[in-house]
């Protein structure tokens, strides 16, 4: 209703404000003119009345005879509007004047006129004229034409008013009714319209539509009676299918459910899950609640998730990084996901599989520990060292519990994780991952890792032939040809002294090894560790027949693992990240000697370590004040690297992140008076510089070894 109100006043008041402005203008056109008429005829009539005045009054001025002119004056003066009429003569004194003040209304104005008699002037006339008459004709005529205004605009409302009700608004009001008939399916009823003009048209337009929608309506109700036929047959089957699916989901061994962006498991999941992951419902639960995940554990797992769904990296990446096996009720379960896109093309759920793989994990685990059994046997150099290496950190270890030094404990825990990795002693290195995420390393967590490791060599004893306890005793193999060599420079020797000397050098020399022997299967593990981050790597050990005494060398050769496991875990990049480089990365381990020293250089293709990113990381972590980070030079801040705790890596993975390893290499170099040097250019890669100097030692010496 007040829509249908202000559709009238709107459209009355546009036409109601166009006749008033028309009319208003119209009028206010005339009025004007009128006004200006009646001045114009005023003034006329006063100036032909001054002229007059200065002519009847000449002769009178030029006699010098007031008298005469007297009656004109009066004359004049019988005119209403006159005020005042004065007579001057040349000098401006009055000859003549008479007044009416009482005439003095409204505007008055003057009129003067000179009296001149053969171009000779003899005075001047002054006419004041009243406009008060014009002034008042002219307002009766405005009160005329207003009024007559009035009228005309009165009449055009009334006669507007009534054939817009009639001929338009009344017509809209039959329209709406007979649209709301239409959207309210009342179609029987016809519309009867003349097409008389265009709402006529609009009409008859609407029955037409009637007519059409009652066509169709008639047409799908026959449908809806076909199509709710085939409902029923198409409900029939589908229970059908349904039955026989549910029964299959029920049944199958193997579990699936989806988890939406908060990580929730969503109803609809097979009953196997439930028996899977020993839970009776999982609707609703988290994904790490349910696998019993906490801690860092959960950190990570919840992190990979994230990653899926923010669908930045490749799938084949991000759902790489998830971790896949979990142990649930002493099963091994493995979940494998896939991602679900929205119409919209965005990653809104994971579909999980999941398997019990139990028997499978077994049977992985032994072939794992008969490929380790067998890459072991074939670096049994490496493997001696190795344990004696192991022997003495753990020794390290419970020295550093007992004295409180911290930092070294997880110094030669991390540093025996890396190399029992690097042997394929996978249980030894998931066991020193799991003691190193404790905030407090207790003796007991040390002295399972090393009865692990003592139970690994008894376990199998009878290939290997080593015991922890027991004495490391290493080969050594001289090949005939040397012997023969060293034969006869001995007999070439007539001196006592030099014979000694030979003899000492000679000795030195088969306590050597070759860098291949005492490397030990680094570079089958690093392949391996590279393939699981997905990358694609050329690694090239360069140098490996250079000769090394093993004393000098052994604990150098357990640190560098770090160097490498540290490139290959975050250095270098997976393959869909290397931007303009090639596809494949590139890592390089090279040795040679030189007269006074052994250098041997770790360098790599990958991201390069950003100097600012590592003095903010400590200061951070406390290491260096604000002061001292803005001091330091690009070589120092990477220079902080070398420091306990601090780590470029963004996460902690079981291989790397915990800050421990750089500070070992370091530490290993320094002991035998060597030296590191490191270079790193971000975007370019990493090179690290290591130098051992060369030195012989006495038989005291190397028995104290």
């Amino acid at each position: 209703m007040l829509k249908d109100i202000s559709l009238r006043i709107w459209v009355i008041g546009g036409v109601l404000a166009t006749i008033i402005c028309s009319v208003t203008i119209g009028t206010w056109v005339l009025l004007a003119e009128q006004q200006r008429s009646l001045l114009r005829t005023a003034t006329s009539e006063h100036s032909r009345l001054t002229r007059v005045l200065a002519l009847g009054v000449q002769k009178a001025l030029w006699d010098l005879s007031p008298e005469s002119a007297a009656p004109l004056a009066k004359s004049v003066m019988d005119d209403s509007r006159i005020v005042k009429v004065t007579v001057l003569d040349n000098k401006d004194q009055i000859f003549l004047e008479e007044s009416q003040e009482s005439r003095r209304l409204g505007q008055v104005i003057k009129q003067e006129e000179p009296i001149k008699s053969d171009e000779q002037v003899l005075g001047k006339v002054i006419v004041e004229f009243s406009m008060a008459q014009a002034s008042a004709e002219i307002r009766s005529r405005m009160i005329d034409f207003i009024g007559l205004a009035a009228a005309e605009i009165l009449g055009c409302v009334l006669v507007l008013t009534f054939l817009l009700n009639h001929r338009v608004l009344s017509r809209i009001d039959r329209l709406k009714a007979e649209a709301k008939e239409i959207a309210d399916k009342n179609l029987a009823r016809p519309f009867v319209w003349k097409e008389g003009d265009e709402i006529g048209s609009l009409g008859q337009s609407l029955e037409r539509t009637r007519q059409s929608l009652a066509h169709l309506f008639l047409e799908l109700e026959d449908k809806n009676k076909t199509l709710s036929h085939m409902n029923t047959h198409l409900e029939n089957l589908v229970d059908e299918r349904t039955s026989t699916i549910k029964m299959i989901l029920n049944h199958v061994k193997t579990g699936f459910f989806l988890i939406d962006q908060s990580f929730q498991v969503l109803d609809g999941y097979t009953r196997s899950c439930e028996g899977l992951l020993d839970r009776t419902q999982i609707t609703g639960l988290k994904l790490s609640q349910i696998l019993n995940l906490e801690g860092e554990e959960e950190k990570h797992f919840r992190l990979a998730l994230s990653q899926v769904f923010e669908d930045i990296m490749p799938e084949v990446v991000t759902l790489g990084q998830i971790p896949r096996n979990f142990t649930i009720s002493g099963r091994t379960i493995s979940l494998e996901g896939s991602t679900i896109r929205g119409a919209d093309g965005q990653i809104n759920k994971i579909l999980f599989t999941i398997v019990d793989i139990t028997l499978l994990r077994s049977i992985e685990l032994e072939n794992q520990v008969n490929r380790s059994i067998v890459n072991i046997m074939q670096n049994m150099s490496s493997f001696r060292d190795f344990i004696q290496d192991s022997r003495d950190r753990l020794k390290n270890c419970y020295s550093a519990i007992e004295t409180g030094n911290l930092i070294n404990l997880r110094r030669d825990l991390h540093t025996l994780k890396g190399n029992s990795a690097a042997f394929g002693i996978k249980q030894i290195a998931e066991l020193i991952h799991t003691t190193e995420n404790e905030s407090y390393i207790a003796p007991e967590f040390v002295n399972a890792i090393e009865e692990n490791l003592k139970s690994f060599l008894t376990t199998h004893y009878s290939l290997l032939k080593v015991k922890f306890d027991g004495e490391i005793r290493r080969s050594l193999a001289i090949d005939e040809q040397s012997l023969d060599r060293f034969e006869k420079d001995l007999n070439g020797l007539t001196s006592a002294e030099h014979k000694l000397a030979l003899v000492n050098q000679w000795l030195q020399e088969i306590r050597k090894d070759t860098v291949e022997n005492m490397l030990g299967p680094v570079a089958s593990y690093v392949q391996k560790l590279a393939h699981e981050r997905g990358i694609d790597l050329n690694f090239a050990v360069e140098g490996s027949d250079v000769t090394m005494d093993r004393g000098e060398a052994t604990e150098i050769f357990q640190n560098l693992v770090h160097l490498l496991r540290n490139a290959v875990d975050h250095g270098l990049e997976p393959t869909f990240d290397r931007g303009g480089k090639a596809e494949r990365a590139s890592l390089c381990l090279s040795f040679s000697k030189e007269s006074d020293a052994y250098v041997i250089t770790v360098s790599d293709d990958g991201r390069g370590i950003d100097p600012k990113k590592v003095a903010e990381r400590a200061l951070l972590m406390n290491l260096i004040s604000e002061e001292q980070a803005k001091a330091m030079s690009q070589a120092e801040a990477l220079d902080l690297i070398f420091q306990d705790g601090l780590s470029t890596a963004e996460s902690i993975s079981d291989v790397s992140g915990r800050g421990m390893g750089m500070k070992a290499v370091k530490d290993a170099i320094q002991k035998v008076g060597g030296t590191i040097l490191m270079n790193s250019t971000v975007g370019v890669g990493t090179s690290f510089c290591l130098r051992i100097p060369i030195r012989s030692k006495t038989s005291e010496e190397r028995r104290a070894a």
